[in-house]
């Protein structure tokens, strides 16, 4: 206020000069901006939990500040119960990741069921082709191992029956990539999610990052503490930004990481060496994954 008197009493450019001195000082002051909040409930009591990434973990009721970008929440049942949905701002997902666009406040509840029968941890290999190539990429693989047979995960939802082989009791699980990219596309990231490889099919690193959350997070609804060998073709960074949160975040143990290359040449991965790799439909997929999935987990594969 004595800035503005001191104006006034000025006068000619004296007084042109205040005034711009002054709308300058107004300009520069701080603005309030109220953040968007995000209102986490679980219902019942340990039953389960809901995970926001990089936020920690919510049990029961908890506010919290949204993410700048996009927000993840983990739908993570507790031992003998099942992740049953969502309700609020993710009712439209289908699986156990919810993803969050940034700016609005927000109220999410997760709903568990106790399991009616408890199984105990299980062996399980989680597939993930290379974007632009389908499921069936690993389909001579199911057929010799898991009788032609190799449920298929969207969105974190196992959409079949289990199916096992009968000489290691291993599951064979194989994600179908696409849900998260669309929720991404929706709010006009195409630009910036397009994939730098030959395919251009729109799937980042990043995308498939949530695709394989969603699908550990399926794996463990449905079998929870189970240990899992995630296997990608073709997607080797991909998977790798995702290691470190599988844990954390899921509640499924990751056994171990198998990086296979589309193109055929000798690759190291820990200390092993394998010869080639799996190319989409390829005579040989068969003898070259059991190869490697041999030599990386003798007493597990």
């Amino acid at each position: 206020m004595g800035c503005f008197l001191f104006c006034c009493g000025l006068k000619n450019h004296g007084w042109v000069a205040c005034r711009w001195l002054l709308l300058l000082l107004l300009g520069s002051a701080p603005v309030t901006v109220l953040a968007a909040q995000l209102q986490v409930q679980v219902d019942g009591y340990n039953n389960g939990k809901i995970v926001v990434s990089g936020q920690g973990e919510c049990r029961s009721e908890c506010r919290l500040l949204m993410p700048q970008g996009v927000a993840s929440l983990f739908a993570v049942p507790d031992s003998g119960y099942r992740f049953l949905g969502w309700q609020g701002a993710c009712e439209d997902t289908t699986g156990p990741l919810c993803t969050l666009a940034p700016g609005l406040d927000r109220k999410v509840r997760a709903r568990f069921a106790k399991m009616a029968e408890v199984s105990g941890p299980i062996k399980a290999l989680l597939l993930v082709h290379e974007p632009g190539a389908q499921a069936w990429v690993w389909n001579e693989f199911a057929r010799r191992h898991f009788g032609n047979r190799c449920p298929l995960v969207y969105g974190g939802v196992l959409l079949e029956e289990d199916a096992i082989n009968p000489k290691n009791q291993v599951h064979c699980y194989r994600v179908v990539l696409g849900y998260y990219t669309r929720f991404f596309q929706a709010l006009k990231h195409q630009a910036s999610t397009r994939s730098k490889g030959p395919h251009k099919t729109g799937l980042s690193s990043h995308y498939v990052a949530y695709e394989i959350n969603a699908a550990m997070l399926g794996i463990g609804n449905r079998h929870p503490e189970s240990g899992v060998v995630v296997v990608a073709h073709g997607l080797s960074d991909a998977v790798a930004a995702t290691v470190s949160r599988l844990d954390t975040e899921t509640g499924s143990h990751l056994v171990w990481l198998l990086r296979l290359d589309a193109a055929d040449r000798q690759n190291t991965l820990g200390g092993f060496v394998r010869e080639g790799g799996i190319r989409a439909a390829q005579p040989d997929q068969n003898r070259q994954l059991s190869k490697a999935l041999s030599v990386l987990l003798p007493d597990w594969w």
